[in-house]
């Protein structure tokens, strides 16, 4: 229960990242837009809020989970 907690925490999160950094519409979001650069903005984004080096990584295993 907890890893799916996490998955949601770190989903819910990017989904902010998308709307509040990069501007974006989440209903205009596409898998296309999916890419590495763009989790790489994400990680940046979570660590500069605070995330430790082992949340952020749990954050990426979410989002890889996620794009699977």
């Amino acid at each position: 229960q907890n890893t799916v907690l996490s998955y949601r925490d770190a989903l819910k999160l990017f989904v902010l990242f998308l709307t509040e950094s990069k501007g974006l519409q989440l209903s205009r979001f596409t898998m296309d837009q999916f890419n590495r650069e763009l989790v790489i903005e994400y990680l940046e984004w979570c660590r500069n809020r605070g995330s430790s080096v082992s949340t952020t990584n749990q954050r990426l295993a979410a989002l890889k989970t996620f794009a699977v």
